[in-house]
């Protein structure tokens, strides 16, 4: 679900995540994720919810590819 999410920033509100998290609002998204305003149904309070975009692979540490140049 979580994939889905971050690709539609908007159109999600109102859908519900892992059984617990109804989301409420986008506060803000960049690169690579996007925050929402969200009811905790479990503790009955309002979270920040953030959740990571799928549109770029993560990376591990040293991943990087250098060039020297002649």
């Amino acid at each position: 679900m979580a994939s889905s999410v971050a690709g539609n920033d908007r159109s999600v509100v109102g859908e519900r995540i892992a059984d617990r998290y109804e989301l409420e609002e986008l506060v803000g998204s960049g690169g690579m994720s996007s925050v929402y305003r969200a009811h905790d149904q479990l503790l009955d309070r309002k979270v920040a919810l953030k959740i990571a975009s799928a549109a770029r692979p993560a990376r591990s540490r040293g991943s990087r590819t250098r060039t020297s140049s002649p």
